[in-house]
């Protein structure tokens, strides 16, 4: 049962990653429910995501709403948005993107990921997509050098001097290192997207991205036990704890990577995720920090 002191600190709480219908993939809601339970919550804003298409017509309806919760559009540059592709992340930005995602399910470390874990199972079905895909892609953002590929650079320039956020998608812990570095050498802002998870990042890790300026995303599906995910990228409330003891509450967003149907909603999960955190000592300062200041900060939006 959610308590109503977590409750009370959803207000004016951001969640950087909500899923959002229309989809190919099942979703819970469209942007405008989504925004209207967000604005029972108190909440003050919303990054709406789809692995296939920008969001931002759907950032444009949901604040027609006018309740007082700001949604605000992404774009991932996964293969439907022709991969890396500079002119993709153009578009988007001048459409009115907060966020341009670097890949997801088309990365290629993606895919090493899943095979990891899946331990046979199909993908599809595991991650809630409902079919397999004819076409895809795995992409990596480094050359056989290690250096980031132009595109990447150009797509980082881009967000840098639109003041638009860089999310690392599915990137392996290297790849998110060099995306890191090269955030702080053009300025540009970066949000380590489910920073444990996908990467397999280490506590030194972790660090050494936080030294570089990067906000680091902790996310509530991986510690809701959901049973189509393999048990082994559960995550506890204790380890996300020490995380947060460990590198400091100043460095982490709280988000949900919820919206998927089936699963508990961003609301409620971000509202459960709460109160597992604070269950282990993590004080309402420092989850008011996580969920409020520094989403803003990721989006260049005012600190309240």
């Amino acid at each position: 049962m959610i308590s109503a002191r977590a409750m009370s600190l959803l207000e004016g709480a951001i969640d950087l990653h909500v899923h959002v219908d229309p989809s190919v993939r099942p979703r819970l809601g469209d942007s405008r429910e989504l925004i209207i339970e967000a604005g029972r919550a108190g909440m003050r804003g919303l990054l709406l995501k789809d692995h296939d298409r920008a969001t931002v017509a759907d950032a444009w309806h949901a604040n027609r709403v006018g309740n007082g919760v700001s949604a605000a559009g992404s774009v991932c540059l996964n293969a439907p948005a022709g991969g890396l592709n500079p002119a993709a992340a153009e578009a988007a930005i001048q459409l009115g993107v907060a966020a341009v995602f670097l890949p997801t399910d088309s990365a290629h470390n993606d895919g090493e990921f899943w095979a990891r874990h899946l331990a046979g199972r199909d993908r599809a079905e595991v991650v809630g997509e409902g079919h397999a895909r004819r076409y895809t892609s795995r992409i990596k953002v480094r050359d056989e050098g290690g250096s980031l590929i132009r595109p990447v650079t150009e797509v980082i320039e881009l967000c840098a001097e639109a003041g638009v956020t860089v999310c690392t998608g599915h990137l392996s812990a290297d790849e998110v290192t060099v995306v890191v570095d090269e955030c702080a050498a053009l300025g540009a802002r970066v949000v380590v997207t489910h920073a444990p998870v996908f990467t397999d990042a280490d506590i030194d890790h972790l660090q050494r991205w936080a030294d570089a300026g990067a906000l680091l995303e902790l996310v509530a599906i991986f510690c809701c036990q959901i049973p189509s995910l393999p048990t082994t990228i559960w995550r506890s409330y204790e380890g996300e704890a020490s995380l947060i003891d460990r590198v400091g509450a100043g460095s982490f967003v709280l988000s949900t990577d919820l919206g998927q149907r089936n699963n508990p909603s961003p609301v409620e999960g971000l509202a459960t995720f709460v109160d597992g955190l604070l269950a282990e000592d993590i004080s309402e300062d420092d989850v008011s920090i996580m969920t409020r200041v520094n989403p803003a900060t990721a989006l260049g939006w005012e600190t309240l």
